[in-house]
Formats: C-alpha cells, sequence, structure tokens
C-alpha cells in the first residue's frame, strides 16, 4: 500500500488513538488485545509487552520500552512476527530503539484499523497471513477488493 498512506496512518498512531474510532472504545478494545498477547507470551516477553500503554504516545513510549533487556526486546520483537537476525546470526537493527520503534509498530499493527476504502472495521491477529501488507508500517490489510486490486497493480508495474 502507498507509503503517504502509510504515514498516515503512522502520524495518527504517533499523535494517539486512531481518529476513525473513539479514544475510550479503541483503548478497551487495545487492552483486550494486549491481554491476548500477554496471554500466549513467554515472560520475557510479557515483560515488554506490559511496558506498553495504549494511553500514551509513541514518544512516551519508546524510551520506556527501549531501556529493557536487549534479548527481551529480541524476543519480543520476534514474537510479533519481526527478524531481528540474519540466517548467520546477525542483526537486523542497529540500536534498541530501532527494536522498541519495531515492538511499538508491530503491537498497534494489531489494533483495531478502519479500512481507508471501504470504512470497514477490522483486526489481524499476530498469527494471521494477511493478503497484504503495508509496506511502510507492516500492518496487515483485510481482503477489501480495492485494497486488493491496488495491491495487484502495484505488484505488476
Amino acid at each position: 500500500i502507498n507509503a503517504e498512506y502509510g504515514k498516515q496512518w503512522y502520524q495518527r498512531r504517533v499523535r494517539g488513538i486512531s481518529e476513525d474510532m473513539t479514544s475510550t472504545n479503541t483503548t478497551e478494545e487495545q487492552l483486550r488485545i494486549l491481554s491476548e498477547l500477554l496471554a500466549e507470551a513467554d515472560t520475557p516477553v510479557k515483560d515488554v509487552l506490559k511496558a506498553y500503554d495504549p494511553k500514551l504516545t509513541y514518544e512516551e513510549m519508546l524510551p520506556k520500552i527501549e531501556t529493557l533487556p536487549v534479548s527481551d526486546l529480541e524476543a519480543t520483537a520476534v514474537f510479533l512476527g519481526q527478524e531481528v537476525r540474519s540466517m548467520t546470526g546477525e542483526k537486523k537493527y542497529r540500536s534498541e530503539k530501532t527494536l522498541a520503534d519495531w515492538i511499538i509498530m508491530r503491537t498497534e499493527a494489531l489494533f483495531p484499523q478502519v479500512c481507508r476504502e471501504c470504512s470497514e472495521s477490522y483486526t489481524v491477529k499476530r498469527t494471521d497471513t494477511p493478503p497484504v501488507r503495508c509496506n511502510y508500517c507492516d500492518a496487515g490489510l483485510h481482503n477489501c477488493p480495492a485494497i486488493l486490486a491496488e495491491a495487484g497493480d502495484k505488484t505488476s508495474q
């Protein structure tokens, strides 16, 4: 999906709750999703996920998460589907700040979204394999015909 839409989505997330939903409902839904993640996670991952607070802005959360142990950050990023090491074991990230950013982005990609084409609200679970992912924020998109057609047009160019 185009980078401009991804940047707009991300900027809404950085400022806080998505503009497409009320903050009370969104925060409750985010907390429910975080609870599900915590139920599935091992202890080091739980420690990192507990540091995520949907009421905080990105700028408030980043330093809170990046100060956690790097091994816990790596485990959490992997749990959320982010590759952190190459096949030879080399790090794919520059710093703990990068890991924290990935964790925030990957976590927020699991929160409810509203499709920009059909206005349907949808959620992509951690274990789902969505048909299309945003190249900017890596959020999975749902099976909206307009989005799938746009993605097909981009891949055939």
